[in-house]
């Protein structure tokens, strides 16, 4: 899962055992991943850099 939100979209979708990307765009403010119980499995200046980086581990 892929969000901007780190408690709703990044924290809901690791509760649900996915992977959780905060971009650091949209609702984002800093120090939001510090709310989250776990860090988030990446974290990403905004929506492209995530999709880059999740590509880039799938090779």
């Amino acid at each position: 899962m892929i969000g901007d939100d780190a408690e709703a979209d990044v924290g809901g979708a690791m509760a649900a055992g996915l992977a959780g990307v905060l971009v650091k765009s949209g609702k984002y403010r800093p120090g939001h991943e510090m709310r989250l119980r776990a860090p988030p499995t990446l974290l990403a200046e905004n929506l492209k850099a995530a999709v880059d980086l999740l590509l880039r581990e799938a090779e």
